[in-house]
């Protein structure tokens, strides 16, 4: 509910969507999250967050990742995370890699609300 609960959610609303929506919320977060993941300066990073997160369905043979297991998304992700055809593990990628990705998308996610709070003088600080 904390993510559903950003600004940054709040202005990928539709125009006219009902508050009471959880729909209207959970598509307005999918959108945001894509074009934060798509602004991950580090490649590898992109690739765990768009497979594992789902966002980057039109780029992965249009599959709908979100219906695969953890395990097979991050097989998936460990697959084409380096651009030498080393295969990374499951596990690696969730012990190691997914942890890094999801700071910088973390990052990405703190500023863009900074920088949300501090144009609207309605929103309360953070």
């Amino acid at each position: 509910m904390l993510l559903l609960g950003l600004a940054s959610v709040h202005d990928n609303l539709p125009k006219g969507a009902d508050a009471d929506d959880p729909t209207a919320y959970s598509d307005a977060l999918r959108r945001y999250l894509k074009g934060a993941v798509a602004r991950v300066d580090d490649l590898s990073h992109r690739i765990v967050l768009e497979i594992v997160l789902g966002t980057g369905d039109e780029k992965w043979e249009n599959r709908d990742w979100r219906r695969e297991t953890a395990k097979t998304r991050r097989t998936r992700a460990g697959e084409l995370f380096r651009p030498e055809g080393v295969d990374v593990s499951a596990d690696t990628i969730r012990q190691i890699y997914e942890g890094r990705a999801i700071h910088e998308l973390a990052q990405i996610v703190w500023k863009d609300e900074r920088l949300i709070r501090e144009e609207s003088p309605d929103l309360p600080p953070d």
